[in-house]
């Protein structure tokens, strides 16, 4: 198996090494995390407790980065009514519409 099956087999089922996945019972995330939004506003991690999140950090230089946001848009729209959250964080170093 290669260090990254889903770059050659569509198949592959990719699962963490015993003891990498996080048992039932773990300890809660800290979500004592706030950004800004595009509209100035803050935005914290613990806004959305409860929810699974998926956290992007990406650039506007970036092509794979770009490449994914449809899937991200695809999974929020199919999973968010299950509790799903995609939540992108730009790393650039200015806002760039």
């Amino acid at each position: 198996m290669t260090e990254f099956p889903w770059l050659t087999d569509a198949k592959a089922v990719v699962k963490p090494p015993p003891g990498e996945a996080c048992p039932a019972d773990a300890k809660a995330a800290n979500l004592s995390f706030t950004l800004k939004d595009v509209n100035d506003r803050n935005v914290s991690l613990s806004d959305f407790k409860g929810k699974v999140l998926l956290l992007d950090f990406w650039a506007t230089w970036c092509g794979p980065c770009k490449v994914e946001i449809p899937w991200f848009l695809e999974f929020q729209s199919k999973y968010g009514k299950d509790g799903l959250q995609v939540i992108g964080v730009s790393i650039d170093d200015t806002l760039k519409c």
